[in-house]
């Protein structure tokens, strides 16, 4: 989800800057935004595929924080629900890996 994310926000930015134009009748610098977003969530994807629970808290909390006024309607809420579900399982497999792993060793 993390390099979707990514792979997403970086493509908007890309294309604003090549385009020269707004998204929106936004200012021209939101490019630069989505670009320096789909950098966070590329290494928030790296970290996630690395079983980083610093990592997945991240970007669980960039998700919450992005989104929160968003979550607070029904029908925006669908998509930053899903993208919430999807990083609260990696959250939990992070730390799911690594309890099984310390549990391997003990015995």
């Amino acid at each position: 989800m993390c390099v979707l994310l990514a792979l997403l926000n970086g493509g908007i930015g890309a294309y604003l800057l090549i385009g020269r134009q707004s998204f929106r009748d936004y200012d021209p610098s939101l490019a630069w935004v989505f670009i320096e977003l789909g950098v966070v969530f590329g290494i928030v994807a790296w970290g996630v595929w690395r079983n980083s629970r610093v990592s997945a808290v991240v970007g669980l909390l960039l998700i919450v924080w992005g989104y929160r006024d968003k979550l607070q309607s029904l029908p925006s809420a669908v998509i930053p629900v899903l993208f919430l579900l999807v990083l609260l399982g990696a959250a939990r497999g992070t730390f799911a890996i690594r309890k099984f792993s310390e549990e391997g060793t003990k015995s």
